[in-house]
């Protein structure tokens, strides 16, 4: 359990959507930005950036001045095509760094910062077959309970990795999240060691 604050005026949400072009060549980046002011009665002036890097070179950058008006949510939109992006899949997940700012000109201690890895690919269903990326796949899955043979359901990042590890030496390329999301941080290692997920929702329907 952890607590934090944070200031009125922060990142409340942001969502990010990344595809490949028709030719698969090209990667299509679609990002939402939630800024909400919970100021009962001012105004707020704030730069918003985002970035995204492969590795340390910057493929896509914007940065907007905004207004956030008291108590109000502001959603700001960012498009962008990056040419011969690098596909994520199993076999290879390739990762961009995401990076989303909100600073504040006046106080340095309201700035907020967030980092998060992305993956370019895209997932379709032609003629009854799974294709990542335009390729068929052969899938080779495991379901997966979020418990430990010492620690019972409190389970270690260690753990996690132990997991996960002992996936992609067997060739597993599948895990399904059997019968709830998992932890955040299990879909992180899923992304940055290649594991197509099947993320599952409590509703459990066996009949």
């Amino acid at each position: 359990v952890y607590l934090y604050t944070r200031p009125k005026v922060y990142l409340s949400d942001y969502f990010v959507d990344t595809n490949l072009n028709d030719s698969y060549t090209n990667g299509v980046f679609n990002g939402g930005v939630l800024v909400t002011n919970e100021h009962k009665s001012k105004n707020y002036k704030r730069k918003l950036t985002i970035e995204i890097l492969d590795q340390e070179n910057v493929v896509f950058e914007a940065t907007q001045d905004i207004e956030v008006e008291a108590n109000t949510t502001k959603r700001l939109e960012f498009n962008k095509i990056i040419e011969s992006v690098k596909h994520w899949s199993a076999e290879s997940p390739n990762l961009y760094t995401l990076k989303i700012a909100l600073e504040d000109p006046d106080n340095i201690d309201n700035n907020q910062y967030i980092n998060r890895l992305i993956g370019f690919k895209r997932v379709e269903i032609k003629n009854s077959q799974v294709l990542i990326n335009g390729k068929a796949i052969y899938i080779k899955g495991v379901d997966r309970h979020e418990t430990d043979p010492y620690t019972g359901h409190v389970v270690s990042r260690a753990s996690m990795e132990k997991d996960i590890m002992l996936m992609k030496q067997h060739n597993i390329n599948a895990v399904r999240s059997a019968h709830y999301p998992n932890d955040p941080y299990w879909l992180d290692l899923c992304d940055k060691y290649g594991l197509y997920v099947v993320d599952e929702a409590k509703i459990e329907s066996h009949p």
